[in-house]
């Protein structure tokens, strides 16, 4: 299993939600990316980054958005503090 972290936000705005989730490797991160459009879709959120964190290499694979924004990099910030990952 793939673990993977994601950060939301109401589409009014507010503040950011993190979370994270897991799938199996087999589905790819296409899957797991589609899996969390719907998911905000019917929770009213707005996705702001959706990685996979390798804690013990410091390593991580952002899968959206595409390129990294300013939001996306304060949003990674507060996700690697959420891991453990210093």
């Amino acid at each position: 299993m793939k673990k993977y972290w994601y950060v939301v936000q109401k589409k009014t705005g507010g503040e950011y939600l993190i979370g994270f989730c897991y799938s199996n490797p087999a589905f790819g991160e296409s899957a797991v990316l589609e899996s969390m459009k719907e998911y905000c879709q019917e929770k009213d959120y707005r996705l702001c980054l959706l990685v996979e964190i390798i804690p013990m290499l410091r390593l991580s694979n952002q899968i959206y958005p595409e390129n990294m924004t300013d939001e996306a990099r304060e949003c990674l910030g507060y996700v690697m503090q959420a891991a453990g990952v210093k």
